[in-house]
């Protein structure tokens, strides 16, 4: 009873920050707050004040992983900040102002030091939900890093006036914020092999267990030799440059059978300071099974789709398919993926997204400036099944 009443209270107060986010001044400026390089400032002053208690209070390596992080997610998300910025998403709180999501991280970060993991995931997605707020999951899981590791900075402010507990608080939450800056990662996730329904069942799979977009290569498309292939991919490729812009991670079903196809998708995570994963589905039988997935199967045997690739990692696809999954899982989240969030509304939010970084201002059905609404009662998704609530 105390459980459900304490999921309720949360919920409640989701409820509260985004009616009151609703009605926070509108004109609000980049210069005001909100911007990519506003929390990089933020996150900056942390990192001086906290680096007199390396090795004495927190763990000097741990520290050094969350600045290389979160100093990554922000050098290649500026599309993400000013798109968020475009759409309105800034609000008015006693600090000043700061992006909607980031204020109820805040609050999300107070259930985290309680050990309740599972509710500040929960407060955020209701949130989101009753905001209609489409920030991905990394920006969440970002914004909730930055407010555990302000916490560590108080905490080691604190050890130095004598606070005899502040020390093991200061370590537990330096573990919370690097926790969150692992979760939200931003990857190119590279689903390749013979094509087969195999792989495309997990490159699916995988999509949806990471609330990420999925990419495809179409199937009976023109392209049959290597000019028409390159043109397939560089399409593919475009789309998920911008994808991780945005902070998406991307999941790209396709042969990748052409080395310099995944070169070339190397390069482009390496720019926009994104991870690259690649994954080569295999079985025994994948060969006799393939059918065409935009390249022709005996173009993909000419180039050597089933052929090793260096350093690759195979995914045996022709087994449980939840075997496959929880393989492929553990390669793009290696710590694990009990702190993976979802998107509620990934397919319109990330088109909402999409949108405001093209320079539009409209709103998911063109129909002029977005605006926002004031939450509903309803529980989040309440009534609705996953595909009315995507639509």
């Amino acid at each position: 009873m105390e459980r459900a009443m304490t999921a309720e209270a949360v919920q409640a107060a989701a409820r509260h920050m985004a009616a009151m986010h609703a009605d926070a001044p509108r004109r609000l400026r980049a210069h005001e707050g909100g911007s990519r390089d506003a929390l990089l400032a933020r996150w900056r002053a942390g990192f001086d004040q906290v680096l007199p208690f390396h090795g004495e209070v927190v763990d000097a390596a741990e520290v050094t992983e969350i600045q290389l992080l979160a100093l990554r997610f922000l050098a290649g998300r500026e599309a993400l900040f000013d798109a968020r910025i475009a759409m309105g998403r800034l609000v008015a709180d006693g600090a000043g102002v700061v992006d909607g999501v980031d204020d109820a991280a805040r609050l999300a970060t107070g259930l985290e030091r309680l050990n309740a993991s599972a509710l500040a995931e929960r407060f955020v997605g209701w949130y989101s939900e009753y905001a209609d707020d489409p920030a991905p999951p990394s920006l969440r899981h970002h914004y909730v890093a930055f407010h555990a590791f302000d916490q560590v900075r108080a905490a080691c402010l604190r050890v130095r006036r004598g606070d005899p507990v502040a020390a093991a608080e200061a370590r537990v939450l330096t573990g919370v914020a690097l926790r969150h800056l692992r979760a939200g990662t931003v990857s190119m996730v590279l689903v390749g092999g013979v094509p087969d329904g195999s792989r495309s069942r997990l490159a699916g799979a995988l999509a949806e267990r990471l609330g990420s977009p999925l990419l495809s290569s179409p199937g009976g498309s023109h392209a049959h030799d290597l000019w028409a292939a390159n043109g397939v991919y560089a399409s593919l490729l475009d789309q998920a440059r911008q994808y991780v812009r945005l902070g998406e991670t991307v999941v790209m079903d396709a042969s990748w059978a052409v080395p310099s196809h995944r070169e070339e998708a190397a390069a482009i995570a390496a720019f926009e300071r994104a991870d690259l994963v690649t994954m080569r589905c295999g079985h025994e039988n994948a060969e006799r099974n393939g059918h065409d997935d935009g390249v022709r199967t005996a173009y993909l045997h000419a180039v050597g789709a089933s052929r090793p690739w260096p350093g690759e990692t195979v995914v045996d696809t022709g087994g449980p398919s939840h075997v496959a999954l929880d393989r492929a899982l553990g390669l793009v989240r290696p710590f694990g993926v009990a702190d993976v969030w979802r998107h509620r509304t990934r397919t319109t939010s990330i088109s909402r997204m999409n949108g405001h970084a093209a320079g539009g201002t409209s709103d998911a059905a063109g129909r002029g400036p977005a605006r926002r609404r004031r939450p509903s009662r309803r529980p989040p998704g309440g009534g609705l099944n996953a595909q009315e609530r995507l639509e």
